[in-house]
Parts: C-alpha cells; sequence; structure tokens
C-alpha cells in the first residue's frame, strides 16, 4: 500500500515471470514519456501470445487471434478453433499486440483488423463481424472513425 501512496505503477512479485516484468516496463515507459519507436516492445518479439488460465500456460498465435472481448473478470480471446479464457486485464494484453493490426476498438473488445469482414451501425454502437467466425464485436461511436481510417491504413499498405 505504500508503494502506491507513493505513486508506484506497478508491482512485480517473485518468481518474477518474463511477460509480467514486460508488462510493468511497458506501463513504466510509458508514464516517462519515451518514444515508442526507441525500445522494442513485446509485441515486436512475441509471436505467440501467453495466456494463464485455470494453471496453465496457453501461447496463442498472434496472427489466429480474430478477436479479444472482456467480459466480467475474463478476457476471452477468440480465435477460429476455440476461445481462450483468461484473468488478464485486456489492457495489459493488448500491449503485446501490434497497434497496426489490432485496435482496442471499445473498451471491452481488441479487433484484429486483418480480421474484419464487415461494420454494421447498431443503435449507439457499431457490430464488427468477421471472415472467419460468426461472433461479431462492438466499436464504440467514439472509435468508428480512428478504427476506420486503421482499416483504410490497413488495405492501402
Amino acid at each position: 500500500m505504500k508503494a502506491f501512496e507513493l505513486s508506484a505503477l506497478d508491482y512485480i512479485v517473485k518468481p518474477i515471470e518474463k511477460t509480467r516484468l514486460y508488462m510493468a516496463l511497458e506501463r513504466a515507459k510509458n508514464s516517462i514519456g519515451i518514444d515508442k519507436n526507441q525500445l522494442k516492445k513485446p509485441s515486436d518479439q512475441l509471436k505467440r501470445l501467453p495466456v494463464k488460465f485455470n494453471g496453465s500456460t496457453y501461447y496463442i498465435p498472434i496472427d489466429q487471434i480474430i478477436f479479444i472481448e472482456k467480459s466480467g473478470k475474463k478476457c476471452l480471446i477468440y480465435t477460429q478453433s476455440r476461445v481462450y479464457e483468461t484473468y488478464e486485464n485486456i489492457s495489459d494484453i493488448y500491449m503485446y499486440l501490434n497497434p497496426s493490426v489490432f485496435s482496442q476498438t471499445h473498451r471491452s473488445y481488441i479487433v484484429n483488423l486483418q480480421k474484419v469482414s464487415h461494420i454494421t451501425p447498431k443503435n449507439e454502437t457499431y457490430l464488427v463481424y468477421f471472415l472467419e467466425i460468426d461472433e461479431y464485436a462492438h466499436i464504440s461511436k467514439l472509435k468508428i472513425q480512428d478504427v476506420q481510417k486503421q482499416l483504410h491504413q490497413l488495405m492501402t499498405n
């Protein structure tokens, strides 16, 4: 508690796990304003996303992730073949994903833009559908323009 009173950004418990250390370092880097291009990010190095659930660590190929949904205390990671569950924080997971391919479209969703089929307006939100599964994610009305811009950049590169 004393550490947080002194404005600590994070803490790490022993035994130190490599992915947890990277998350803490990323938070510190963002806090002090280091340019993201100056340091290698975990997303530059990782081909698989390590997530823990029920005592096991799953190594999910990042290019197979379609979208991630925060549901209660869990994050559900959708791939074509299955849905993985974890209690890890959605913002911590997002730090490991390439921001030119993945977009946090809503406080509860991260979308792989390369897997998007179409986007449909629905009341105060937007629904994003995918090529490989019948599930859908949400895009908040505050983020729709950014997502469309990212999609356009992805298509033109």
